[in-house]
């Protein structure tokens, strides 16, 4: 665990601010549904099929810690039963690798009008002036450029809806990878995921936590079900972002060959000189080649590049698709950023990769 809190004390995240705890839930059947209602925290819904005489553990995830345990009510429909037989704590001790690193997020579409619904504008204003000396034509001229307004798109995404990073960092022979995704709203967890959240609440403040709603699907594995996925939703406009190492990240990272899945886009840094050296663009990096000589080209995103250790051969490059692992659930950007890049020699003299 000090390995994800040492990563993401550049994001602002403290202990108490993890929002995903997970609790052991004995079930007896018959029943279809269970609700854990966590007052103003927000709630879990299960949904599966216990039979009749039939007993289960459920593993489910909460939005509150044991703390706060005198706040959980359960609701069952079916018939049957349910109640608290463990809360799971997390304290496996991992060494704390990473630097602080940062991470925006994706931010929800700015509310302006697109180039079209600008056009239009225009044109509604000078036909306006033009026909101010007949009224009537005015009046019609004014309500097709309003209802024009009405049905043109006026909103212009900025980022991605769904950001995915992952965060590798070298120390001696071992690498150790986190996945981090944002969203805004919603997210649709992996069941590993053990760091939870809330970049920027939607709530104002004052008016308490923002509230998380968990819905687990049963597909009748026993655990969390539903394939290991844990949907997410939080009021709108919440920033959201949820981690969890990666125990084994499969492919090659190496200057000399990439086996890591193709990028689109490639920076480095420390590669050349003594590490302080400006960030250097290579274009895009085909798998299975070795890294592209320098090019001019633009740098890496801020957000991306921020918070990085000097003295240390750096790697940030955007991935093709939806990145390691079969992109569960997939993600629309997709970013890889590693430190002590290049810092093994060349490849198949020693691994890269997890052991």
């Amino acid at each position: 665990m000090m390995f994800l809190l040492g990563i993401l004390v550049g994001l602002g995240l403290a202990p108490q601010d993890n929002r995903l705890q997970r609790l052991e839930l004995r079930v007896q059947g018959p029943l279809s549904e269970v609700r854990l209602d966590c007052g103003s925290a927000g709630a879990t819904l299960w949904r599966g099929e216990i039979l009749g005489g039939e007993s289960r553990v459920l593993t489910l995830p909460v939005p509150i810690s044991k703390a706060r345990a005198g706040e959980l009510t359960i609701e069952v429909r079916g018939g049957g039963s349910a109640e608290v037989e463990s809360w799971l704590v997390e304290n496996a001790p991992l060494p704390r690798f990473l630097q602080a690193r940062s991470l925006s997020g994706p931010r929800p579409p700015v509310r302006r009008l697109g180039l079209s619904a600008a056009l239009m504008l225009v044109l509604a204003g000078i036909g306006g002036l033009g026909l101010r000396r007949r009224p009537r034509w005015a009046l019609v001229w004014g309500s097709a450029g309003a209802l024009a307004l009405v049905l043109l798109p006026r909103t212009e995404a900025t980022t991605p809806e769904a950001l995915r990073i992952f965060e590798g960092q070298r120390e001696g022979q071992t690498i150790r990878w986190l996945r981090t995704d944002a969203g805004i709203a919603s997210l649709i967890l992996p069941e590993q995921t053990s760091l939870l959240r809330v970049l920027t609440p939607a709530l104002a403040p004052g008016q308490g936590s923002t509230p998380i709603n968990f819905t687990v699907d049963d597909g009748g594995s026993g655990g969390a079900g539903g394939g290991g996925l844990i949907g997410l939703s939080t009021p709108a406009g919440t920033r959201l972002a949820a981690s969890f190492e990666c125990r084994r990240l499969m492919g090659i990272l190496q200057p000399d060959v990439l086996g890591f899945g193709s990028l689109t886009r490639v920076w480095s840094r420390g590669l050349y000189g003594d590490g302080n050296d400006p960030w250097i663009y290579h274009g895009p990096w085909a798998l299975g080649t070795a890294l592209p000589s320098p090019l001019p080209g633009p740098a890496p995103p801020g957000w991306l590049s921020a918070g990085l250790p000097q003295g240390r051969g750096i790697l940030l490059a955007r991935v093709a698709g939806t990145g390691p692992g079969g992109g569960d659930p997939p993600a629309e950007s997709v970013w890889v950023r590693m430190v002590g890049f290049g810092e093994l020699g060349p490849w198949p003299v020693r691994r890269p990769l997890d052991r």
